[in-house]
């Protein structure tokens, strides 16, 4: 460097504009990085996921739920036909299979059973010399979400036994009896499909089907704006920037 350079060079450095400029790039620089770390927090939170919705929640008894769409692989039940689809109903208590002798605990605030038609303690496979399937299908949409971290915990009861598939994939199975399980992998993104196979035995005897489910917990953390990486990224070169400039000036002194 030559003399004349050396000697500009310092006069830029001593100059309180220079520092001023420098200062404000690095306390801009830093005031963005911090607000992008605080959004990227933010919106990596954990929410509950939307669409998780137990069996009969928020419904009166013989409403159609129309979260669970009802389906007949084979049996003589055939669910509850609507413009939209087929369902189940909501059952009440008091009346046969929802009495307190019976085989199924009542309904509760957090979840009701349902079951293929309003007529709760309708028999179904009896005599016919084949179990019925049928599965009951809950669908929920994880877009803008990191599939990856999405997790529930739920319990299921079914009549007479049953298997959980998430996206076609086995879970568990049993349900004979309350089941309580949680899930942690096996989410994508997008719509994904919680399926309910429910087995009636065939049977001599009075034989109702049914199912209930209820969500205990869940959570997923959203996937954060393409504009918070860049704000981030922005406030990281903008900040090392003004270091450079601060320490250049230092050294020239």
């Amino acid at each position: 460097m030559s003399a004349a350079d050396a000697s500009a060079n310092c006069q830029i450095a001593s100059d309180p504009r220079y520092t001023f400029t420098a200062n404000m790039i690095a306390k801009a620089a830093k005031l963005a990085v911090v607000a992008a770390t605080c959004t990227l927090a933010l919106q990596a939170q954990a929410d509950t996921i939307s669409g998780l919705v137990s069996t009969g929640y928020g419904l009166s008894a013989g409403s159609v739920d129309y979260n669970y769409a009802f389906s007949r692989v084979q049996g003589s039940a055939f669910g509850t036909t609507t413009s939209s689809g087929t369902y189940g109903v909501v059952t009440s208590n008091g009346s046969y299979p929802l009495t307190s002798n019976t085989y199924w605990p009542l309904n509760t605030e957090a979840s009701s059973w349902l079951t293929p038609t309003a007529l709760q303690g309708t028999s179904f496979d009896r005599n016919t010399g084949l179990d019925g399937i049928y599965n009951w299908t809950l669908q929920f949409d994880l877009s803008g979400k990191n599939a990856s971290t999405a997790q529930m915990s739920l319990k299921w009861f079914a009549d007479d036994f049953g298997k959980a598939y998430l996206n076609g994939v086995e879970l568990t199975q049993g349900a004979s009896n309350w089941e309580v399980f949680s899930v942690n992998s096996g989410f994508v993104d997008g719509v994904n499909s919680l399926r309910f196979e429910v087995t009636n035995y065939n049977s001599p005897y009075t034989n109702p089907t049914g199912v209930r489910v209820e969500f205990i917990s869940s959570y997923v953390s959203a996937v954060p704006e393409p504009s918070t990486y860049g704000m981030l990224l922005a406030g990281l070169g903008a900040l090392g920037l003004g270091l450079r400039l601060s320490s250049g000036r230092g050294r020239r002194h």
